[in-house]
C-alpha cells in the first residue's frame, strides 16, 4: 500500500511525499525489494547517480530475479555512459523475461553504440515488429485529462514506446513508424501536462502587440542551456540579429553570468521553476511565437512547457531532426532539402521552408578574421525573421517512402550527442524544483 501511494505521489510530481512513503515502506518491511528500486528511480531523476545505484543494488540483492530493478539500473548506467554495464543488465533481463520489449529495444540500441552487430538483421526486424505492435496497440490513445485515482488504472495512461524518437532515426524504420513513435511521446507529454491542472491560457492580452505595433512582437526561444547546448552555440550570434521582433531566450538549465551577453539578447533562467511556473512566466511575458530548440532529444520533461501552450503560435526549429508528432507544435522551420515536399505527410507540423537553408549559424561572427582575409568569400546566409518564407502543402500519403540504414558514423554521432546533451530518459517524470531536491537529500 505504501509503495502504491508513493507511485501516485511521484506521478503527481510530489516527489518528497513519494520519498517518505518509500522510506516508510522500507522501515515496515526492510526485506521487500520494490521500495528500494523506487527510491533509486527518484534519485536517478535528481541525478544523484551513486545513491541511486546503491538502492538498485540493494533491491537486486534482496530479489535477484527482480526484473524492474535490473531495467532501472541499466537505464542509470546508460544515462551515465556506462554502456557495457547497461548492456549486461539488459541481457540479464532478457534471460529472465525474453518477451520484454523495452529491454530488447534498449539492448539493440546498445549493440549499435558498442559496435556489436551479432544478428543485426534479425534484431532490427524484431525491433520493427515491436514498434509496429506498440503503435497499433496505442493508436486510439488520447491524452488523459487527469490522473486516475486508482493506482491499478495507471497502466491505461498513454505509454511511451520502447524506441525513443531520437533513436528511431538511426534504424531502418518506416516514416509511419517514426511519426507514430513521436505521437506516442506527444500524447504522454500532454497527459503529464494535464495532470498539473494548468490554467486555460487565452491570448486576448496580445491584441495590442500586433496591429498597429506599439512595441516589437516578442518571440521566445526555449533551450536546454545557453552554456553547453550545441544548438545555442549555433544561434548565439544569430538571435541578436532580429530587427522586426524582440527575442527572449528561456533556459531550462542554470545560466551563469558568463553565459549572458550584455547588450545583445534577453536571457531568462527558468531552471528553478516547475513546468507550470515556466509556462506562466512565458505567458506573462506576452510571447506571441514560442520556438522549441530541443524536440525529443532528452525525453518528455523539457517539452512539458510547450504542452501547456503558453503562446498562441509554437514552432520547432533546429534542435530535432524529425517531426514532433505533437498537436502543440504548429510549425517546423526547415528547407526543401532537409524536408522534401514529397515527404510532407511524414510531418504533423505545417512546414515553413527557408529560401536557402534552415541551418542558421553565427560562424561568420566567430570567424570574421578569416572572412576578412578571404575577401572573395561571401558571408554565409543568416536566418532573419524579416525574410519571407513559404509553406508547401502536404502531398497525398504513399509517395516517396523510403528506409534508411544504420551506419557506424550515425552511431558515433548519436553517442557524441548524448555526451553533449546529457541523458535521454524515456520514462522521465516531472523533475522536482531545487527546494524539493534539497529536502530529499536531507531525508536520505
Amino acid at each position: 500500500a505504501l509503495c502504491n501511494m508513493g507511485a501516485v505521489y511521484k506521478m503527481q510530481g510530489k516527489v518528497t511525499d513519494a520519498t517518505n512513503c518509500y522510506l516508510q515502506a522500507i522501515k515496515v518491511a526492510p526485506d521487500y525489494a520494490e521500495p528500494y528500486s523506487n527510491l533509486g528511480n527518484i534519485l536517478r531523476s535528481l541525478r544523484m547517480h551513486t545513491k541511486a545505484r546503491n538502492y538498485y543494488n540493494k533491491a537486486i540483492e534482496l530479489n535477484p530475479c527482480f526484473v524492474d530493478a535490473y531495467i532501472n539500473r541499466a537505464a542509470l548506467y546508460k544515462d551515465t555512459l556506462h554502456y557495457s554495464r547497461a548492456y549486461a543488465d539488459y541481457g540479464s533481463v532478457l534471460t529472465m523475461a525474453p518477451s520484454n520489449d523495452d529491454a530488447f529495444c534498449h539492448y539493440v540500441h546498445l549493440q549499435h553504440i558498442l559496435g556489436i552487430f551479432t544478428n543485426r538483421s534479425g534484431n532490427l526486424q524484431s525491433l520493427s515488429r515491436i514498434v509496429d505492435k506498440q503503435i497499433q496497440q496505442r493508436k486510439g490513445d488520447q491524452a488523459m485529462p487527469t490522473l486516475p485515482a486508482v493506482p491499478s488504472l495507471h497502466h491505461s495512461m498513454p505509454t511511451l514506446p520502447a524506441v525513443q524518437p531520437v533513436h528511431s532515426m538511426f534504424y531502418p524504420l518506416s516514416g509511419d513508424h517514426i511519426v507514430g513513435i513521436a505521437q506516442m511521446y506527444a500524447n504522454h507529454t500532454l497527459s503529464m501536462a494535464k495532470r498539473l491542472s494548468p490554467p486555460s491560457f487565452t491570448f486576448g492580452h496580445l491584441r495590442n502587440t500586433l496591429s498597429p505595433p506599439a512595441q516589437k512582437m516578442r518571440v521566445g526561444y526555449v533551450i536546454n542551456g545557453v552554456g553547453s547546448s550545441p544548438v545555442w552555440r549555433l544561434l548565439r550570434h544569430v538571435v541578436p540579429l532580429h530587427k522586426a521582433v524582440h527575442p527572449v531566450v528561456y533556459s531550462l538549465t542554470p545560466v551563469s553570468e558568463e553565459d549572458r551577453q550584455p547588450g545583445t539578447v534577453e536571457i531568462v533562467d527558468l531552471s528553478s521553476k516547475t513546468p507550470l511556473q515556466q509556462a506562466k512566466r512565458i505567458y506573462a511575458d506576452k510571447i506571441l511565437t514560442l520556438v522549441n530548440l530541443m524536440g525529443w532529444t532528452r525525453g518528455t520533461q523539457e517539452n512539458l512547457v510547450f504542452a501547456l501552450r503558453p503562446a498562441p503560435v509554437q514552432v520547432s526549429f533546429l534542435g530535432f531532426a524529425s517531426t514532433s508528432g505533437a498537436s502543440f507544435i504548429d510549425y517546423l522551420i526547415t528547407d526543401r532539402v532537409a524536408s522534401p515536399p514529397v515527404l510532407g505527410h511524414f510531418y504533423t507540423e505545417q512546414l515553413i521552408y527557408m529560401p536557402h537553408s534552415y541551418f542558421a549559424n553565427g560562424y561568420s561572427h566567430d570567424y570574421m578574421s578569416l572572412l576578412e582575409e578571404e575577401g572573395d568569400i561571401e558571408t554565409p546566409y543568416l536566418l532573419s525573421p524579416s525574410r519571407s518564407s513559404s509553406k508547401e502543402p502536404s502531398v497525398p500519403k504513399g509517395e516517396g517512402e523510403g528506409e534508411r540504414d544504420v551506419t557506424m558514423e550515425s552511431v558515433k554521432e548519436e553517442g557524441e550527442r548524448e555526451r553533449d546533451s546529457g541523458s535521454v530518459v524515456a520514462d522521465s517524470e516531472a523533475v522536482p524544483a531545487d527546494a524539493q531536491k534539497e529536502s530529499i537529500k536531507e531525508t536520505l
